[in-house]
C-alpha cells in the first residue's frame, strides 16, 4: 500500500468515525465525565447542534456572512451554539462560561466532532469578559442572563445583570443575539415552570413548587423585562420582528426538534398548533413589534454597530 493510498484510507476512516460520533450520546463519547454531565449524558451532539442551527443560526445567516464573522457564545455551557456555528461555515467561535468543567467537556467534544474547526473555550463570567471592545461580529447569550447574579439579593443581582448586558454591548461590533425568559409573561417554562411562580418571593415560590414536587428545581434566578434589556443595550428594539425570526411562519418551521435543555434533554418538541404558538401569533398580529413585551422569552437579534444597522 502506497503512502498516498494509506493517507486517503486513514482520512476516510476518521471521517466515518467523526460522523458516527455525532449520533452517539455524550455519555458514550466521554464516559469518564458522566458525573459532570448528569442528565445530559444521554443527549446526542447531533440533536443539540441541530437545535441551535434551527433556533438561532438559521435567521442569523440571512444577515451575517458566517465565513467573515467571529462569534462569541457567552454562558456557553457545553458549547453547542459554538459547535453549531463552527460546523455551519463560521469563521471561528469562542465559548465563554464560568464553569470550567463544562468547558473542558466542550474542548474534548470539539476534538472528537470538529477537529479541523476553530472553537475556543474561555473561562470567564458574563460580567467581566476578557476581550477588547468590538472584537466579535456577533455576541450571543442563550438562556444565561437569568442566572447572572444568581443567589445575590435582588438589587445586587440586577447590578450584575446590567453589567453583563453592558459587556455584551461593549464586545460586539455588529450584532447581539439574545434569549432569556421574560419577567412580564405570567407562565415561564423555566425553573419550576408553574404559573405566576417567578412573580413570588423566593420562600413562597419554594412552597408553591413543593405542592407539585418541584422544590428541587427551585433556583434563585432573576428574570428581566424587555425595557431593562433594551435600555441597557441602548437599542430601541430588535432587528427581527418575531423573536429572532422575520415572521411567526418562519419560527414555526423550526419544529419539531429535540431540546438540549432540562428537564428532559433530547425530548421531542413540536409547538405547531399549540396554545403557546397561538398566543404568540395572536399577540404579534394584534400588537406588531410591541408584542415582544409580552412573549414568554425576550429573544431577538439586535443591531448594535453600523454594519448591523445597515444590514437590518
Amino acid at each position: 500500500m502506497t503512502v498516498a493510498v494509506q493517507k486517503r484510507w486513514t482520512q476516510r476512516r476518521r471521517r466515518r468515525e467523526t460522523a458516527n460520533a455525532w449520533h452517539r450520546s455524550v455519555g458514550e463519547l466521554l464516559p469518564e465525565n458522566r458525573a459532570t454531565l448528569g442528565p445530559y449524558a444521554g443527549l446526542k451532539p447531533a440533536w443539540a447542534v441541530e437545535y441551535f442551527r434551527r433556533r438561532f443560526l438559521r435567521s442569523l445567516a440571512s444577515r451575517v456572512n458566517f465565513g467573515e464573522i467571529l462569534l462569541a457564545d457567552v454562558g456557553a455551557g457545553f458549547g453547542w451554539l459554538a459547535l453549531a456555528y463552527a460546523t455551519s461555515g463560521g469563521r471561528a467561535a469562542v465559548a465563554i462560561d464560568s464553569n470550567s468543567h463544562r468547558l473542558r467537556i466542550l474542548a474534548r467534544l470539539a476534538r472528537i466532532l470538529v477537529p479541523d474547526s476553530k472553537v475556543w473555550a474561555v473561562v470567564a463570567s458574563a460580567e467581566h469578559l476578557p476581550f477588547k471592545d468590538a472584537v466579535f461580529g456577533v455576541v450571543a447569550t442563550v438562556e444565561t442572563l437569568e442566572h447572572v447574579g444568581e443567589g445575590f439579593p435582588k438589587r445586587q443581582a440586577r447590578l450584575h445583570q446590567r453589567q453583563a448586558l453592558q459587556e455584551l454591548r461593549r464586545t460586539s461590533s455588529d450584532w447581539i443575539l439574545l434569549s432569556t425568559p421574560n419577567r412580564w409573561f405570567p407562565w415561564v417554562r423555566h425553573d419550576v415552570s408553574l404559573p405566576l411562580a417567578h412573580w413570588l418571593p423566593h420562600w413562597l415560590k419554594r412552597a408553591y413548587a413543593g405542592l407539585f414536587r418541584r422544590r428541587n428545581r427551585c433556583a434563585r434566578v432573576r428574570l428581566l423585562s424587555v425595557p431593562e434589556v433594551e435600555r441597557t443595550l441602548g437599542v430601541s428594539g430588535p432587528a427581527t420582528p418575531f423573536l429572532n425570526f422575520d415572521s411567526p411562519a418562519e419560527w414555526a418551521e423550526i419544529f419539531p426538534y429535540r431540546t438540549p435543555y432540562l428537564p428532559e434533554p433530547g425530548q421531542w418538541v413540536d409547538r405547531r398548533g399549540s396554545l403557546h404558538a397561538k398566543i404568540m401569533t395572536f399577540l404579534y398580529r394584534l400588537l406588531g413589534a410591541r408584542a415582544r413585551y409580552f412573549y414568554p422569552s425576550i429573544c431577538g437579534l439586535y443591531a448594535v454597530g453600523a454594519r448591523g444597522r445597515r444590514e437590518s
